[in-house]
């Protein structure tokens, strides 16, 4: 009878409380830029003379890949360890804001988009909480968190996640604002 050992290279961390909440502080932030591009990103596009077709593609694209992505991430993550594949989506994150500064080339723009999950609404969930670094985040969230403060900082995480996201995406109005009333 063969036996097949679980791999056991990544060991879970200690709890520390600290950490668990600059998991839920980063979280906002991820939460306010992605709620910003998302609205953002689109628009931007359209401009670039995506056509709405194009658009319900790449918006599709986004969602099915994002939950492919997030199997693989979450089986990896516990047997490599959170973090590096948080660190991995934030520097795709900076990957997408390089490419869409410096280069017109609509293909590889959608792509890092899509990979990125950027420009494609959060999943439903509050302030961009799903996408294919969710089952990662959410795992180092329940390691950190020591067990009688883990309902406790989840729940922040939602609070922090969802007002964070509705700042964001209420900050796309501001151009126009400081145009109307002569500011800027």
């Amino acid at each position: 009878m063969d036996t097949t050992e679980l791999d056991t290279s990544y060991q879970q961390p200690k709890p520390n409380l600290t950490g668990a909440w600059r998991i839920v502080y980063v979280r906002g932030i991820r939460s306010f830029t992605q709620s910003f591009l998302n609205i953002v990103t689109p628009l931007y596009l359209l401009s670039k003379g995506v056509s709405a077709a194009e658009l319900g593609v790449f918006f599709t694209l986004s969602f099915l890949i994002g939950a492919l992505m997030s199997i693989p991430v979450g089986v990896f993550a516990d047997r490599w360890g959170r973090k590096p594949f948080l660190v991995a989506f934030t520097v795709l994150m900076l990957i997408w804001g390089a490419v869409f500064t410096f280069t017109n080339y609509l293909p590889l723009m959608i792509i890092i988009s899509v990979i990125s999950g950027i420009g494609r609404g959060g999943g439903g969930m509050g302030g961009g909480q799903a996408g294919p670094f969710a089952p990662a985040e959410q795992a180092l969230l329940a390691d950190l968190a020591p067990e009688s403060e883990r309902r406790k900082v989840f729940s922040w995480n939602g609070v922090t996640s969802s007002l964070m996201a509705a700042a964001g995406a209420a900050l796309v109005v501001l151009p126009v604002l400081l145009e109307r009333y002569y500011l800027f």
